[in-house]
């Protein structure tokens, strides 16, 4: 599950400062994550996205105007698990 600012993965909502995004992940099959990264695109770019963190939490402040989140994990055995995205509105402070 993917939060930013609370907020769960599926979300639309407008930000001002900064935005903590947080991947939670948990196996009921007893994998662990090897790899957890956070990436971040805007509307409009034709899919194109940026790799935010390889870390499942980050802070950041978003340049205002449209962004989207989502986070890829790679479980221990390989299996890719994908969040939905957060969408935000960032507005100056």
């Amino acid at each position: 599950v993917l939060t930013g600012n609370g907020q769960v993965m599926g979300s639309r909502f407008t930000n001002s400062g900064s935005l903590n995004l947080v991947a939670n992940y948990a196996s009921t099959g007893g994998q662990t994550a090897s790899t957890v990264n956070i990436y971040e695109g805007v509307p409009g770019r034709n899919g194109t996205v940026t790799l935010l963190s390889s870390t499942a939490s980050t802070t950041i402040t978003p340049s205002v105007g449209e962004h989207f989140y989502y986070a890829k994990v790679i479980q221990d055995d390989g299996k890719i698990l994908w969040s939905a995205p957060i969408w935000v509105r960032q507005t100056p402070d």
